[in-house]
């Protein structure tokens, strides 16, 4: 029975304790730390989305060969026609302000 009071008490103040975030807070803090960027190849082209600003951007063999390099002036809704051999799976690297992200895209 006491032991049944104990966990009865736990449970009960267990929100004072750990507190609940709202559902609301809870998915307005993942879409905070969430980046939504792209980089999409599609007829020749390759779609950098949700870049902002100044940068560069490198694009690579599988292997580790740079193919190509280019400085953007602004990347927000940019796109570069490329030719990307068919089938073949790339790396693509995108600088800015200092920091970089990468994305692997199959060219098809």
């Amino acid at each position: 029975m006491i032991k049944n009071l104990l966990i009865f008490f736990i449970l009960l103040y267990s929100e004072a304790i750990f507190p609940i975030l709202p559902k609301e807070a809870a998915i307005q803090a993942i879409e905070i730390t969430q980046n939504k960027t792209a980089v999409i190849f599609r007829d020749g082209s390759l779609y950098f989305k949700g870049f902002i600003g100044q940068g560069s951007f490198q694009i690579y063999s599988i292997i580790g060969n740079m193919i190509s390099e280019k400085d953007v002036q602004n990347f927000s809704q940019f796109k570069i026609n490329t030719s990307l051999e068919m089938g073949n799976m790339y790396i693509i690297r995108v600088i800015i302000k200092g920091k970089s992200k990468t994305f692997k895209i199959i060219a098809s």
